[in-house]
């Protein structure tokens, strides 16, 4: 890890300061791994959530641990390489760049592993808030590409809901529907 990016603790006052952006952290964590900032982590970069976070998630596609430093937990996600998909560059300051779930991926991502993004309901309310920025086609085409029942299901109903799209555009999901249901929370 680069020198200036970990918290540091002072001995005399036992004072804890950060003196690197949590983001890049995560990022040297995933070194040597393609990585992307993904759930909650994304959604609050993608200004979806209006709590503070406290857990910085990052989807990897090497098996690497969770780790804890100085209060601030740092959460890795296992994730395919056929499911490591549209990961975009984001500033997160002035010199320093991460890899972001794009928010289409970032939402799709809430659905499929809700628990990581603090619930359905909690994706719905940054759904909603981003709305007008989403594209329904794009939701649909990364929740097929998943293969994922439950997904489909949580994301038409959502899209429903919010009328995002049209009703054509839902029968591409229910192909991948099963009679089972799914609970959404």
């Amino acid at each position: 890890m680069q020198s200036g990016l970990v918290p540091v603790s002072s001995e005399h006052d036992r004072a804890t300061e950060f003196v690197g952006n949590s983001y890049v952290i995560a990022r040297q964590l995933a070194t040597n791994s393609d990585y992307f900032m993904s759930n909650v982590s994304a959604m609050e970069l993608h200004r979806m959530v209006k709590q503070p976070q406290f857990v910085i998630f990052t989807s990897t596609t090497r098996g690497l641990r969770s780790r804890t430093i100085n209060d601030l937990e740092f959460g890795v996600i296992l994730v395919r390489d056929e499911d490591s998909f549209r990961a975009t560059a984001y500033w997160v300051s002035k010199q320093e760049r991460v890899k972001v779930s794009d928010p289409e991926r970032t939402v799709i991502d809430g659905m499929h592993l809700s628990a990581y993004c603090g619930g359905i309901t909690e994706v719905a309310k940054g759904l909603r808030m981003r709305r007008h920025d989403m594209e329904p086609g794009r939701l649909i085409d990364y929740a097929l590409r998943l293969q994922n029942g439950a997904v489909a299901r949580r994301r038409g109903y959502l899209l429903d809901i919010y009328q995002l799209a049209a009703p054509g555009e839902l029968d591409r999901l229910r192909l991948i529907v099963t009679v089972t249901y799914t609970v959404l929370a």
